[in-house]
């Protein structure tokens, strides 16, 4: 009908998120796999069941994790937002099987990752086409960054960097939507301040974004208070109510529960935090990334060719790498990779967009180790998301006799727990074949999977019986995922016909 509006579906994004939400559900291990989790599913639970945010004394985790505050009650030292988002996932399994209550809400929430990491996919494609008008550029830096890093591994886990993740991007995307469109910017930054404060309330280091995220809305506001203020006013509120939410637990608005011993790691000197992060053996970032190695040979060109935008990717990944060279946690503590720099990761995959784009000048040498890079990053993935990164370092401290400590993963590659998981990788496969373990004997049992062998593939659907009816589960998810990428890669084959406007 003439004048009637048509509703157009983007398949595209569609098929990007279908595909890689069921490969990242198939891969999950569906279980609360770090004391952080845990403490953000008492939090979960207790609102949803009790009315309050307090810690029962059987739920209490450690004095590390849960401490003590106002009239003596405990609370976990966690950010709001993570349980909070959980809440979904949490009362559709409770629905779902009252019966076994407990087991299906902590399997339920233990997929909060997937969907997160999905939706970032989404939106890193929405910031690539608005950078670089491609819309195969936009599939190509999604598929990279959530198949061949580490973004997988922590789909399929239960940290709090995943959300994180996705609240920076999103708070990118809409400060370059501010930039590109000034008569919304007021609105588009206010939407962007809020989201920052929810950033801190996910997780309180994040305030080290904040300086860089000002003066990139100072700079796009080019002196016009009205849109300086719609940026800032809901970030202040957001640090309002982390204020409150600290005073009403610890009487403090201060205290957000971490000791000032947790953040620092004197008389180490910083150069240890950056060797770590980028060149030891056990928590390299281009060990668990290898495609970000060609995206810092063009973050500069990258830079240059985008503006104030390209500068405040540069100060959002200088932020994060010299906070966390310089504080005690600067490795993710007993965690896969440096788990910490995952939120400006796509940011910095952003720059392998000015890489594809000039794909076709490219050597052909140059097109072969990119593409090598990937396919490494891939082939890293699979046996971090198949063995437990818990169970491996079980399995050092016993082949050590428990003297396993952090120097090793850092300098002795014989200690490095990759190697590890793929070694134990192989012996789980080598057993399901009907063969022998190919570990050193004696093995402990499994620490996620108590009785159970170590060398067991760790991801929900190896747990059950073979005859189980989640079988077939894992088979359609299987099939979804292959089916979706599949037209994906067929859909953005050709040229680019008919590229997103900017939005």
């Amino acid at each position: 009908m003439q004048g009637s509006r048509h509703l157009t579906i983007p398949i595209k994004p569609l098929l990007l998120w279908i595909g890689m939400l069921c490969l990242y559900l198939l891969t999950s291990a569906a279980l609360l796999d770090n004391p952080d989790a845990r403490s953000a599913y008492t939090m979960t639970r207790g609102l949803l069941l009790r009315g309050e945010l307090t810690v029962p004394a059987e739920d209490r985790l450690d004095e590390l994790f849960e401490k003590e505050g106002r009239d003596g009650a405990v609370y976990s030292k966690y950010g709001l937002v993570q349980p909070i988002a959980q809440i979904p996932l949490f009362l559709v399994a409770a629905w779902l099987w009252p019966a076994n209550e407990l087991v299906a809400t902590q399997a339920a929430v233990a997929l909060v990752n997937s969907f997160a990491t999905a939706t970032a996919l989404l939106v890193l494609y929405s910031l690539a086409v608005a950078l670089f008008r491609s819309q195969r550029i936009a599939v190509a830096l999604a598929l990279i960054y959530g198949g061949a890093t580490m973004a997988w591994l922590y789909a399929t886990l239960t940290y709090s960097e995943p959300l994180l993740t996705l609240i920076l991007i999103l708070v990118c995307r809409l400060l370059l939507a501010a930039e590109q469109r000034p008569a919304a910017a007021p609105k588009l930054l206010a939407a962007a301040g809020l989201l920052t404060g929810l950033a801190i309330l996910t997780k309180y280091p994040a305030v080290i974004y904040v300086p860089a995220l000002l003066w990139f809305a100072w700079a796009i506001s080019r002196g016009a208070r009205v849109a300086l203020f719609a940026f800032m006013a809901p970030l202040a509120l957001g640090v309002v109510v982390l204020a409150g939410y600290n005073y009403w637990r610890y009487e403090d608005i201060l205290n957000t529960g971490y000791h000032i011993k947790e953040l620092t790691r004197f008389p180490r000197p910083a150069w240890y935090g950056f060797y770590t992060l980028f060149f030891s053996l056990g928590k390299s970032i281009f060990v668990y990334a290898p495609p970000l190695l060609a995206a810092v040979f063009f973050l500069p060109q990258f830079a240059r060719q985008h503006g104030a935008f390209g500068r405040l990717i540069l100060l959002l990944i200088a932020s994060s790498v010299i906070f966390y060279a310089v504080v005690r946690p600067w490795s993710g503590a007993w965690s896969p990779g440096p788990r910490y720099q995952l939120p400006v990761l796509p940011l910095a995959l952003l720059a392998l967009g000015t890489l594809l784009g000039r794909w076709p000048s490219l050597a052909a040498w140059q097109q072969w180790g990119f593409g090598a890079s990937v396919a490494s990053g891939v082939a890293v993935q699979i046996p971090l998301v198949a063995i437990s990164y818990n169970d491996t370092l079980v399995l050092l401290q016993v082949i050590t006799g428990g003297v396993y400590a952090w120097g090793f993963w850092f300098f002795d590659p014989d200690y490095m727990p990759l190697v590890w998981q793929v070694r134990i990788l192989a012996s789980a496969l080598a057993r399901a074949a009907g063969g022998p373990s190919l570990l050193p004997s004696p093995l402990p049992f499994s620490v996620d999977r108590p009785g159970q062998p170590i060398d067991q593939i760790a991801c929900w659907f190896a747990r059950l019986p073979p005859d189980s009816g989640w079988l077939v589960v894992a088979v359609a998810l299987a099939l979804s995922a292959t089916v979706c990428l599949a037209a994906l890669l067929r859909a953005v084959a050709g040229h680019d016909r008919g590229v997103v406007p900017q939005s």
